[in-house]
């Protein structure tokens, strides 16, 4: 069992800490070597100054990677775990539905973030046209908060057009964070998320994850009619 965790950058200091004492040893025994062969003390100093350079360059140079290794590991951890999810509307309009963000994280606070969405597209029907909004009817939250590890946070993204579309048979959603962690608050960081949710032949309306640089068009099945852009 380690004294100091692998994980930790003071798990490298001691290890060079540990280092320090058998190079004291030899510089000293290299110190009594060169006094008996008459070197000169400027020749002497600089022989150990040297040897000293070098170690604290080796050793910097590892804390200093050490130190990086375990930032992007701690950024990685958290946008492995932000996870977004949709909860169902409480009436019958999908174009109510509730998009979350919530931080999995086990042990990392998201300091300050923003909550942004957007619309890819949207099909679906208003008194019985068809309606379709396209990609330039975007919109931004922009709500700084902060999200404990277990928090969510949410936002009714569609409720602006909820009044266009009774009815919506294929939604391309994108939805993404901009945030900052706690151990590090200037390093700003994305997470970006492609949500589709479309209407099934039994009647119900599901939302499914999609890889958000995929250029697939998910609503091609139900864009097959006529629909006006709004």
């Amino acid at each position: 069992m380690d004294l100091v965790p692998r994980e930790s950058v003071w798990h490298v200091v001691f290890g060079w800490l540990c280092w320090a004492i058998p190079l004291a040893f030899l510089s000293n025994m290299l110190w009594i070597y060169l006094a008996s062969k008459e070197k000169s003390l400027v020749f002497k100093i600089g022989a150990l100054v040297l040897i000293g350079l070098l170690f604290l360059t080796a050793a910097s140079a590892s804390v200093h990677a050490s130190i990086t290794r375990q930032r992007q590991a701690e950024q990685e951890e958290v946008k492995r775990n932000i996870v977004p999810s949709v909860l169902p509307p409480l009436t019958e309009n999908i174009m109510e539905s509730v998009f979350s963000v919530t931080n999995k994280s086990s042990r990392t606070t998201i300091s300050s973030g923003q909550l942004f969405c957007g619309i890819n597209q949207i099909l679906g029907e208003n008194q019985g046209r068809p309606v379709r909004i396209g990609r330039l009817s975007s919109a931004a939250v922009p709500n700084a908060y902060q999200l404990l590890p277990g928090d969510s946070r949410s936002e009714p993204c569609l409720m602006l057009w909820s009044t266009l579309v009774q009815k919506v048979q294929c939604a391309d959603m994108d939805l993404w964070m901009e945030y900052a962690i706690e151990p590090q608050p200037r390093s700003t960081q994305r997470k970006r998320f492609r949500l589709v949710g479309y209407q099934s032949r039994g009647g119900s309306f599901n939302w499914y994850p999609e890889p958000a640089s995929s250029d697939v068009d998910y609503c091609d099945y139900f864009r097959r009619q006529t629909a006006p852009p709004i």
